[in-house]
């Protein structure tokens, strides 16, 4: 039972340690960014090198207005339908999430008839605090995989070995101080799995970390392609401690 614990375990590990190839990248934007428009677009579309999932589009006018106009995406390419533009600059401010569920976010500033003599409002496209804590407690998962896992996989297979070599009971005190600190290991690595879901959903909405209790940073969070690694994680660190426990 513990050998194939620990199978399934090293499976999941290296199904969750498949890098991604790239993020998003805008690769045509129409409006362009700068572009003055002697009459106003109906629409505006974005295209990615990659298929998208829009998460947030706001379009500020040329007195501080903020609208969210309707928007849908067709693999790389955003469409979002436009209200009547007067004259004047607008900047239309985008945020999606790639197919690895990293957010890519921007701003485009157009005008219509001549700019406006003011600077429009660019919204933030992230909160401070968010991706730093994020990565933090990516790190923490990490840990958690790679020497959680990987010690459970040494007191699968070698443990044997080493009693051989050492004795049962020098190596048995051994075993018990190595198997405490595993545990430990995947246990916190497995209460951070659901805090970075919520996480990541602050980062793909541009939320700041006090929307950490409103559903939509969660519901996002596990709607993004994050949520199905979080599981994989999940079942990934479920046997490693098992096979801790049973052994």
């Amino acid at each position: 039972m513990r050998g194939l614990a620990i199978l399934v375990t090293l499976w999941m590990l290296i199904a969750h340690s498949i890098p991604a190839f790239g993020h998003a990248a805008l690769t045509h934007a129409q409006p362009a960014d700068g572009a003055v428009l002697s009459e106003p677009p109906a629409v505006a579309t974005l295209t990615f090198n990659e298929p998208v999932s829009p998460l947030v589009i706001s379009l500020v006018g040329p007195s501080g207005e903020i609208i969210a106009p309707a928007t849908v995406a067709d693999n790389a390419i955003v469409t979002i339908t436009l209200p009547s533009l007067r004259n004047g600059t607008h900047a239309l401010s985008w945020r999606v999430v790639s197919g690895d569920g990293h957010p890519v976010a921007g701003t485009l500033v157009f005008s219509v008839g001549e700019p406006s003599a003011g600077t429009p409002q660019i919204l933030p496209q992230g909160e401070p605090g968010v991706r730093p804590s994020l990565w933090a407690v990516k790190l923490i998962i990490y840990a958690g995989l790679f020497i959680g896992i990987g010690g459970a996989f040494f007191e699968a297979w070698m443990a044997d070995e080493a009693v051989r070599l050492k004795g049962h009971g020098e190596i048995a005190r051994e075993q018990r101080s190595r198997r405490l600190v595993l545990l430990s290991v995947m246990g916190v690595a497995l209460g951070a799995v659901p805090l970075s879901v919520g996480l990541q959903g602050l980062d793909s909405l541009g939320l700041p970390l006090t929307g950490f209790v409103r559903g939509i940073a969660w519901q996002t969070g596990f709607g993004t392609a994050y949520g199905l690694t979080a599981i994989a994680t999940m079942l990934a660190l479920a046997p490693g401690s098992l096979a801790m426990v049973v052994a």
